[in-house]
């Protein structure tokens, strides 16, 4: 990214400019947990949250009702990767072996996101 931005700015602008952007970075790294805590930790802790909102959705189509809401499209913007993308993360592969969450995100996918309309 030095190199980059080097290649791209004033001589003089472009370490100030990477030097800022490092630390911004580093700050939100720092705010998510992902340089505060171990890699085992952070395991954990996704572990634990894929499992309380497997727990959650265990009786139920969606978040708050028989039909998505806008809160289930924020979920799933969250899970749709773990789930669809091949991440090979341990969080990502424990939320791919749950079935209530690979079955929501079928669900939202089928019904808000594949163009196609329930009758209403």
């Amino acid at each position: 990214m030095k190199t980059f931005m080097s290649s791209k700015m004033p001589a003089i602008i472009g370490p100030m400019i990477f030097t800022m952007l490092r630390s911004h970075l580093r700050k939100q790294l720092y705010a998510r947990g992902i340089t505060r805590h171990t890699p085992e930790i952070i395991e954990a802790k996704g572990r634990s949250d894929v499992d309380a909102l497997a727990d959650f959705l265990r009786d139920q189509p969606f978040l708050l009702a028989d039909r998505p809401s806008t809160a289930d499209t924020a979920l799933f913007g969250l899970l749709a990767p773990m789930i669809y993308w091949p991440m090979q993360t341990p969080v990502a592969s424990h939320a791919k072996s749950v079935q209530v969450i690979t079955s929501y995100c079928d669900r939202m996918r089928q019904r808000c996101f594949t163009g196609k309309r329930p009758a209403a």
